[in-house]
Order: C-alpha cells, then structure tokens, then sequence
C-alpha cells in the first residue's frame, strides 16, 4: 500500500498566507508529510485567526487550515524580521504565498530573487485575478470571484437574488490547483535540478468549475440561465423533490435506462409512453413538464420508502441534508470526523480532508497558537543560538512585543 503521507517527508515548506486558498495548500503539503513553517504577523498573525465563528480563540477558518503545521511569528516590516525570514526560504524546498502580485517584491521577498539565492525553491503563488490584466493587483475573495465568473448568477432559482454557493468552492479548487502545480514542481525540480515561480489564481480555478457553461454559450450562444424552482441539470428528474413526509430527497437521472428504471420501480410506466420524455435531450427540453410530473411522483411516497425503491434500482440519490443531520449518519460521516489537538492537549473537532491520514498522531495533529513554534523553528531550521534569537528580538524581528513569542 502506498503511503502518501511520507510522500513529502523531508521537504521544508514557508507558507506566507493568510485565510483559505493559500492555507489550504500548505495544510496538503502538511498532510503529505511536509514540514510546514507558517510565517504570521505579529499580535494578530493570519487573518483566518479572527473569522467567525471562533473555537478555543482562534477562526474556524484558520483551525481548519492550520492543521500540522508550525507558527513563526515576524515583522517582515522590519530588517531583521525580513532579513529572517529570506534565511528561512534559503534552506526551504517550497514556498507558498497569497499576496497580491505586487506585494511580495515591494516588501522585498521578489521570487525571481528568492530562485536566484536558492536555485531548487520552488514558489507557489495563489492570487486573485492572475498575474496580468488591469484587476491583476486587486484584492478578491472567494464570493468575489463566483460573482465575476457567473458561478453566483446561475445558482439559485429564476426570480431570486443571486447566490453565493455556501461552500468556500473557489478557494478550494484553487488550493487544488496550487497542490497540483507544487507536487509537479517538485518532481520537475527533481528531474532537472532547477526551481522556479508558478502562480494560480481564484479567477481561472472559478472559470474551470464553469467551463461547460462557458462553452455551451461559445457553441450556442445560449446563457446558462438559473434553473426553475427544483429543476436542475438537464431534466427536471436530475433535481431535489419533496416527499409524503415533507422530507427533500434529491436525485440524479443519468442516462435513459435510469429514467426507466425510476419510472418502473415507481409504478408509473405510463411516464416512459410520452413522447416528450422519451429520450434524455427531451427531457431536458420540456424539463419545467417533466418537473411537474415527477413532483406528483415523488410525493405519493414518503424519503424511507423512497431511499429503498432508489437504492434497489441503482439510482443516485440522496436527502437533502441539514449538518446535524449528515453528521449523525455515520456511514456518511464518520470517515471524515477527527481531532486536532493544542500543545497543551486541548481538543478542537477537526474534519479531515482527502489527504489526511487517518493515522495521524503527535505534531501531524496539531494545530498551533499564534507564534508558539517561533523559537523551536529558529533553533533546528535556521541553527540559531538563544543568544542570536534574542538579538533579533531586540532588533524587531518579533514585533513589539517579542516576550510573547520567546
């Protein structure tokens, strides 16, 4: 069996990033067994750290990305702070940031000038609008993207506001693509020995998630409107529809030997004998009709009769769910439910992701106070006495305060 979770062991990556798509990266490098050096701000550290809602004071959104990785607290503002942190990124296999394009040179950390003092780095730089064009400097998160792209314009229904998908769904396909682009990096610097600068942007991760929509108005002209109440997909049989018992359940008709399959099981082959339902392209173009009969189906019967009748005839289903509800069935779960711990031994719920091994113990499991790691990382990273570690605490390095740190 293959273990991807030593498939980093022995790499070092600096993470300069704040909230979601750039910490998601780093926390995958953690998970496949990188020594992950997170690099915050003094006093407040990474923006996530103060999101809502909160746990054991810090953001969800930072517990969420922080797992396994160390926090070093420095002042890039000031000379030794900065001077620190290039040390830091001269003995690092990867860095990863999500600055705005401009900002990593003017603070004095250029990539072209990090690649040049440590030939095999490799920088991974996730942004938002890209690298060129007249928004490539602007700030943007996740909801800002899904409005450009359409992604919030065609979600919801006809008539309604538009929808942000509640899910951090840019960040995270960004993060996808920025792991991606790491672990081909790495294998490139591998094979040839030298490092070099990628960047991903939430603008292009966005316009991969809408490509078909892109595409069908390209060869059609045809806008990807938003769909009728419940109809979605290309039929209305592809959608979410209440039951006897007032419960949603939401399923997905592939092909036409599922539609016959559904419509058998359900006791109304008469459904099959209409002509504007005899093929999977017509039922898309009468969806709003077919809609209208399989709501009259679906609410004969009540979700539990309705979950056996799917699950015998190899129906993708399922209910609609409320978090309770989708935590308390632990077949569906259960997997994905774990426990990130502090220095201390306090407890925060953690839900793994794809990556993260099941079993995960000691420093693989922790998610770290702001500044915490500072003085351990300085000693075995960068072999710095207690005596040099103060001097940069009397030089800034550590902010204004450095007692909170050392």
């Amino acid at each position: 069996m293959i273990d991807i979770g030593n498939a980093l062991a022995g790499r070092t990556v600096v993470e300069i990033c704040n909230y979601v798509s750039g910490p998601m990266v780093g926390r995958n490098l953690a998970a496949l067994g990188a020594n992950v050096l997170k690099i915050e701000r003094p006093g407040t550290g990474d923006d996530g750290r103060h999101s809502y809602p909160a746990f054991d004071g810090d953001g969800l959104f930072f517990t969420e990305t922080a797992y396994g990785k160390k926090s070093v607290v420095l002042d890039l503002k000031s000379e030794a702070g900065l001077a620190t942190a290039v040390d830091m990124i001269d003995k690092a296999d990867i860095l990863i940031e999500n600055m705005r394009p401009s900002v990593m040179s003017r603070i004095g950390l250029d990539p072209a000038m990090l690649v040049s003092r440590n030939p095999k780095l490799v920088v991974g730089s996730v942004n938002a609008f890209g690298t060129t064009g007249p928004r490539a400097d602007d700030p943007a998160y996740d909801p800002v993207i899904q409005a450009a792209t359409g992604i919030m314009y065609t979600t919801g229904f006809k008539g309604d506001p538009p929808k942000r998908i509640g899910a951090s769904i840019v960040d995270k396909t960004a993060a996808l693509w920025g792991t991606i682009e790491v672990l081909a990096a790495v294998l490139e610097v591998d094979r040839t020995g030298e490092g070099g600068h990628f960047s991903v942007s939430l603008l292009s991760s966005a316009v991969h998630l809408m490509g078909a929509d892109v595409l069908r108005f390209l060869a059609t002209g045809e806008d990807s409107a938003p769909s009728q109440p419940r109809a979605g997909g290309a039929g209305a049989s592809h959608g979410a529809y209440r039951t006897a018992d007032h419960r949603w359940i939401q399923v997905a008709i592939g092909n036409d030997r599922m539609f016959e399959r559904l419509c058998q099981a359900a006791g109304r082959p008469e459904i099959l004998e209409d002509p504007r339902f005899a093929t999977h392209l017509l039922r898309g173009e009468n969806r709003y009709d077919e809609q209208e009969v399989m709501e009259r189906v679906f609410a004969e019967r009540d979700s539990a009769e309705w979950v056996k009748i799917l699950h015998e005839v190899r129906i993708p289903y399922a209910l609609v769910n409320r978090i309770p509800e989708f935590i308390a069935d632990n077949e569906l779960s259960a997997p994905f439910m774990g426990v990130a711990t502090r220095t201390d031994g306090t407890e925060i719920p953690l839900v793994r992701g794809p990556l993260d091994p099941e079993s995960a113990t000691g420093e693989s499991r922790r998610v770290p106070r702001l500044g915490e790691d500072t003085v351990s990382v300085l000693r075995s990273h960068l072999n710095l006495s207690d005596d040099a570690i103060r001097d940069l605490a009397t030089r800034g390095a550590f902010g204004a305060d450095p007692a909170l740190v050392l």
